[in-house]
């Protein structure tokens, strides 16, 4: 057997080797960079989630693995009816043709939403608009989708709570190039380093630094400059004081008269 084909075949046995990553891998990696769930981390053992649409729910309530509706632990009979009526229904998405690096990326757009206040959503945007964006991202099956997904909860932040220096023009028109889930998730990560999960705290005006005892006197001088011309102009005949170009003979400037001393508040001079 030829050197260079038993290399080969050793290269192909050790790409086969390789363990895929799964699910918890991409989620576990990717979610340690995000704010979002650090801000979760406290509520983490309260909460449980889909392992199909990747809703998160509270533990204890119910979740049909069919429809996906999820009802609270006072709605047990509603949830009975609803998984008797979903038993023969067919699956709305075939969530097992999802790749796992996908169902990880929309699990974490589901947490910046979850993370994000209630006071950073923008005033016009109604409560009742959040169940129908969140039953709209359960059942998103394209990368294209789920980029549309990302905007919507970008357009619907207020944008005092996003930080001053994020340009979300260049951001959009970035997202339609992001068909992989790395690149959403990339965006996603963009998107979250920008968004205030604490009310911002307003950066005090800047105040100009104290005149000097130097600046004061120039300023003095303009005052007391001002003074003499005002008085020179109110009290001299109101003349050109320049050549008529049109006339054989220019017309004589007079000589401003001699000024009179200014009070003692415009004198500033060290004695």
């Amino acid at each position: 057997m030829p050197r260079f084909a038993s290399r080969t075949n050793g290269a192909l046995k050790r790409e086969r080797g390789k363990r895929r990553k799964s699910y918890g891998d991409y989620y576990s990696q990717w979610s340690k960079q995000l704010y979002a769930s650090h801000e979760l981390q406290s509520d983490a053992d309260q909460y449980t989630r889909c392992h199909l649409c990747q809703e998160p729910y509270p533990v204890g309530d119910y979740h049909c693995m069919v429809c996906h509706t999820s009802y609270e632990k006072s709605e047990r009979d509603a949830y009975e009816r609803c998984r008797l009526q979903c038993a023969d229904k067919p699956a709305i998405v075939r969530f097992s043709d999802h790749s796992a690096a996908f169902r990880a990326v929309k699990a974490l757009i589901f947490d910046v939403e979850c993370a994000i206040p209630l006071e950073a959503v923008r005033s016009d945007e109604a409560e009742a608009d959040r169940p129908a964006w969140s039953e709209k991202l359960k059942f998103t099956d394209s990368a294209k989708a789920l980029g549309g997904m990302i905007l919507d909860l970008e357009r619907k932040h207020d944008k005092d709570w996003l930080k001053p220096d994020f340009d979300f023009r260049s951001w959009r028109d970035r997202m339609p190039s992001c068909d992989t889930p790395l690149k959403l998730f990339q965006q996603l990560l963009q998107l979250d380093k920008n968004i205030h999960y604490h009310p911002p705290v307003k950066q005090p005006r800047k105040q100009s630094p104290p005149r000097s005892w130097q600046t004061q006197a120039r300023a003095l001088d303009r005052l007391d400059l001002l003074a003499r011309a005002s008085f020179a102009l109110w009290s001299c005949p109101l003349l050109p004081p320049f050549p008529c170009w049109k006339s054989e003979r220019p017309i004589p400037c007079f000589k401003l008269p001699s000024l009179p001393s200014l009070p003692a508040r415009y004198s500033h001079t060290s004695e």
